[in-house]
């Protein structure tokens, strides 16, 4: 977490990673992990895990149109369902294989709600939103 190996074992490079921390955040630099320097350990991880999380998103072939059918569309139309259903919007949005005319019109009310560009598809930036909407990064 702290670019060291995890050994699970509070030696001279683990205390060296804390004080680096700690110094980066302007906290008492002792090497002893209090409150403020457990949650500031806490929130780089998981600003590094979101960011390899999008890293791996990123990596996805997208944009996702109509027509297109596979696993990768199955998880985004429930993504789509739950997103919908966060935000109390009814949808006729059928859980399958194939991005149909009702993916289309979850797309473009989820664009509206976020304010986002106004396009038929599944792209990199909508995808993203869902996941943070719903707390999955």
């Amino acid at each position: 977490m702290l670019g060291i190996n995890e050994s699970g074992i509070y030696d001279e490079r683990t205390r060296a990673a804390v004080i680096d921390v700690q110094a980066e955040a302007g906290y008492t630099s002792d090497g002893l992990v209090d409150l403020k320097t457990f949650e500031e350990i806490r929130r780089i991880y998981d600003v590094r895990a979101r960011a390899e999380c999008v890293r791996r998103l990123v990596s996805v072939e997208f944009p996702y149109r109509e027509g297109d059918y596979g696993d990768h569309i199955y998880s985004a139309n429930e993504l789509l369902a739950k997103t919908l259903s966060f935000f109390s919007h009814e949808h006729l949005l059928p859980r399958g294989y194939i991005y149909t005319s009702s993916t289309s019109l979850a797309v473009a009310r989820l664009r509206e709600i976020f304010a986002l560009e106004d396009k038929a598809e599944i792209d990199g930036e909508l995808y993203l939103r869902m996941l943070e909407e719903l707390g999955l990064i």
